[in-house]
């Protein structure tokens, strides 16, 4: 096995290529600025399916209070019986008692809500690994401050076409 004496080792920085240089600090620069940028996208699009299906629900609710708000113009002999019934306690004429213990009477929150279907609960995964530790976190400026550094270092570093065969 050949030894590296200390020139070598010293000239060993200025053979490697410095677009490799250039593409590691564009790719870390460009990973520094857009990560956020996707978390936050990932966190939007979770809340606004939340929002839609909430829009869904509070649709469908105002549909049900137009309905019954119909009824009501309209004079629906079945709603104005059980409303007179349930807030005046009228009885109508020749029917049984609703009122014993055990029954359950209807509020009017109860005949216009909907059963209720819960909000989406499956929510975006939170990504925890070191790329996002790196470059979300307080590391960040520094993860950029190293992205442009090897972008530089790139740019400055000389080429060396007397060591290439052609």
């Amino acid at each position: 096995m050949p030894s590296l004496n200390r020139k070598q080792l010293d000239a060993a920085p200025s053979r490697l290529p410095g677009w490799l240089f250039l593409l590691t600090g564009m790719i870390i620069v460009g990973a520094t600025v857009l990560m956020p940028t996707r978390l936050d996208l990932v966190r939007l699009k979770d809340e606004v399916s939340r929002m839609d299906h909430q829009a869904g629900r509070m649709g469908s609710r105002e549909s049900a209070y137009r309905q019954f708000h119909l009824a009501l113009r309209t004079d629906d002999p079945i709603l104005l019986r059980w409303l007179a019934y349930y807030h005046l306690r009228l009885k109508p004429a020749g029917s049984n008692a609703i009122d014993h213990p055990g029954s359950a009477i209807p509020t009017v929150e109860s005949l216009v809500a909907l059963p209720q279907t819960p909000a989406p609960t499956q929510r975006a995964k939170r990504s925890t690994s070191r790329l996002v530790r790196l470059t979300c976190g307080p590391q960040r400026y520094g993860m950029f401050a190293v992205g442009l550094l090897c972008v530089v270092a790139g740019l400055m570093m000389p080429i060396d076409r007397s060591g290439r065969k052609r």
